[in-house]
């Protein structure tokens, strides 16, 4: 059974193309029997136009998964549900705080905390979802599955100390716990789809091997929040998928940073890192 990734909503498209480039994240998995959306993006109209290029039916979708609460990965939700006419709903499956207030820190601004989350969905919109928010990992498909809140991080993670979100009336630094990831399992082994692992890559990779521990992972898809590593940051990185993970090949896009993408390609031999651009389709067999 073949199932294909495609990259819906980036901050990066291909040259001549007719995508639109915007600030954030979607990818669309689609096995035979079942299609399962990955985050929406920051903007709903654009991220309908990159999917009518990519004749996308909203109506299609089957499930959709938020990878974290921040508006860059759920902003085109409200949008995605005013095109589903159909009486069926749409279930969401995210960690219990994904929706949850967010916000940015910025002692430059007032108010001084911006915020960044995707305002509450209720009437008839909020009717045509069906919430499934839980920490623990979910089953998806028998292919593919949630990682769960990855709440053990010995290795640097991808939180920064502006996040910040509303905790029982107080604006509070926020660990972002909800950041999940998914994990697709293939013949030849597995593949992790990021949205933006604020988690941690190297955090990340650990739940999946204890969750999945005889397998191979053999790529990572997607934004790794890794913008802000230090040249010894990445590069530690770098030695451990090489190392410990046996080169996975590598389709960072997003939050990734184009300078961290630049660092890996020194340290790593270059057929491994691959562009993941909107509209970047990668087929694999389960």
């Amino acid at each position: 059974m073949q199932v294909t990734i495609t990259n819906l909503y980036n901050d990066v498209i291909p040259e001549n193309s007719n995508f639109i480039a915007d600030h954030g994240q979607s990818f669309l998995i689609e096995f035979p029997d079942k299609k399962i959306l990955f985050d929406t993006g920051m903007n709903g109209p654009k991220l309908l136009h990159n999917m009518k290029q990519l004749n996308i039916d909203p109506n299609s979708i089957d499930v959709l998964v938020l990878s974290h609460g921040h508006l860059d990965h759920t902003g085109g939700l409200k949008a995605l549900l005013e095109k589903r006419p159909i009486k069926k709903s749409l279930e969401v499956i995210g960690h219990p705080t994904v929706f949850e207030p967010k916000g940015m820190y910025n002692a430059e601004k007032k108010p001084q905390i911006s915020e960044f989350y995707l305002p509450p969905i209720d009437g008839e919109l909020g009717r045509k979802m069906i919430l499934t928010l839980t920490k623990e990992p979910v089953n998806i498909h028998p292919y593919l599955v949630t990682v769960g809140e990855v709440k053990i991080r010995p290795h640097k993670d991808g939180v920064e100390n502006k996040t910040r979100h509303y905790v029982n009336g107080k604006w509070k630094h926020d660990e972002l716990l909800d950041d999940l990831s998914l994990v697709l399992k293939t013949k030849d082994g597995l593949v992790l789809i990021c949205g933006c692992c604020h988690a941690g890559l190297l955090n990340t990779l650990e739940q999946v091997t204890r969750i999945h521990p005889k397998e191979n992972i053999i790529a990572i898809i997607g934004g790794t929040h890794m913008l802000y590593f230090s040249e010894e940051e990445v590069d530690f990185v770098a030695g451990q998928l090489m190392n410990k993970y046996s080169s996975p090949k590598l389709y960072f896009n997003h939050c990734s940073g184009q300078n961290t993408i630049d660092r890996l390609q020194t340290q790593i031999k270059s057929d491994v890192i691959r562009p993941c651009l909107v509209g970047t389709k990668l087929v694999y067999e389960c």
